[in-house]
C-alpha cells in the first residue's frame, strides 16, 4: 500500500460529514498494518462530548428530584381531588380511634384532640409526619436570674425530611397547673405543646373534617374538660318505691342496667359519622351519652337508629 496521503476534496468531506456525522470519520495518514489509526485529536473531542452529556444528565436528575420533593402534599400526590378523597378517608379512620380510646377533651361542648391523637394521625400518613425537637431553652428573669420556665422549638417532618410544620411553645412556673413542679415536667410539657402545634400546621384540615376542633387539647391547658368519663361510672339509677303490698316485686329486666363502656364508645363513633341525624338537636341527650348516663336498652335503640 502506498504511504502517500490520500487527498480528499472539500466537497467530498462535506458529503462525508452529512452521512457519518461530525465525528463519524476523519482523514488520517495511511499507517502501516497493525498501527492505531485513531488520532489523538479525535479521542479528545469524543471524551469532551461524553463529559458534557454526563454533566447534563446530572443536572436533569437534580431538577427532577427537586420537583418531586417540593410539589407533593402530605399524601404524596399533586392531584387536588386525590387530596380531598384521602383527607376524608383518614378523617373517618381517625374518628374510630379517637372516639374508642377517648383521645379528646370535651370543653364547652366542643371536642379537642389530644397530642396522642395528633401523633397517631401523623403516623398513619404514607409520608409519616412526626415531630422532632430542635431545641429546649431555659427562660430566666434578667434581674434575679430566677428560672421562669422553658421554651421549646419543634419541627414536624415527613419521612423524606421535608418540613411540614414548625412551632415554638413555653411552659411557665407561673401557670396554675405547673407551679412547684419539677423542671423535667415543664420541659416535657413545653415539648408536647410545641409538638402538637407543629403537627397542627400540617394536619388541621383532616382533624376538622373528622368533626373536631383544629386546636390541640394541650393548647387549652388550664380549662377543665367536661368528659371525665371514668368519674361517671358509678351513676345510680332511681330506686323504685317500696312496695306496701305483699305482692312480690318483679325483677327489673336485665337490659335496663347502665350502658357499657363499649356501647357508649360505639354510639360516639356512630354520632360522628351521622352529623345530620336529628339527635344532634337534643343537647340533653348528647350530654347524657357523653356522661354515660343511659341504660343498655337506650344504648341498643340508639345504635339501631344510627346504623
Amino acid at each position: 500500500m502506498s504511504q502517500d496521503n490520500v487527498k480528499i476534496s472539500p466537497e467530498l468531506a462535506d458529503n462525508m460529514d452529512q452521512v457519518f456525522g461530525e465525528y463519524g470519520w476523519r482523514q488520517v495518514p495511511v499507517n502501516k498494518e497493525g498501527e492505531k489509526i485513531m488520532t489523538e485529536e479525535v479521542n479528545k473531542e469524543i471524551v469532551l462530548d461524553a463529559d458534557i452529556v454526563e454533566e447534563q444528565h446530572k443536572a436533569d436528575a437534580l431538577e427532577v428530584a427537586s420537583t418531586t420533593t417540593l410539589n407533593t402534599n402530605i399524601f404524596g400526590t399533586t392531584n387536588p381531588a386525590d387530596f380531598v378523597a384521602k383527607s376524608q378517608e383518614y378523617a373517618k379512620a381517625l374518628v374510630d380511634v379517637v372516639e374508642t380510646q377517648n383521645l379528646f377533651a370535651l370543653i364547652q361542648g366542643k371536642k379537642y384532640v389530644t397530642f396522642e391523637g395528633w401523633q397517631l394521625l401523623g403516623s398513619m400518613l404514607p409520608t409519616a409526619i412526626t415531630p422532632q425537637t430542635e431545641w429546649t431553652t431555659e427562660l430566666r428573669d434578667e434581674a434575679t436570674g430566677e428560672t421562669l420556665g422553658y421554651k421549646t422549638r419543634v419541627v414536624a417532618k415527613d419521612v423524606n425530611g421535608n418540613e411540614r410544620g414548625a412551632a415554638e411553645s413555653v411552659c411557665m412556673y407561673a401557670e396554675r397547673n405547673w407551679n412547684g413542679k419539677d423542671a423535667n415536667a415543664l420541659m416535657s410539657m413545653a415539648q408536647t405543646r410545641a409538638s402538637s402545634k407543629a403537627l397542627r400546621m400540617a394536619l388541621s384540615s383532616i382533624v376538622k373534617l373528622a368533626g373536631y376542633e383544629p386546636t390541640p387539647k394541650e393548647e387549652m391547658d388550664g380549662v377543665t374538660a367536661e368528659n371525665n368519663f371514668n368519674s361517671n361510672r358509678n351513676y345510680q339509677q332511681t330506686q323504685e318505691p317500696v312496695q306496701t303490698s305483699n305482692t312480690a316485686q318483679a325483677p327489673a329486666p336485665a337490659n335496663n342496667g347502665q350502658a357499657t363502656e363499649k356501647q357508649i364508645n360505639f354510639i360516639r363513633s356512630l354520632l360522628n359519622r351521622n352529623k345530620d341525624h336529628e339527635i344532634w338537636q337534643d343537647k340533653d341527650r348528647l350530654n347524657a351519652i357523653n356522661n354515660g348516663n343511659i341504660t343498655k336498652q337506650e344504648a341498643s335503640q340508639l345504635i339501631e337508629a344510627l346504623k
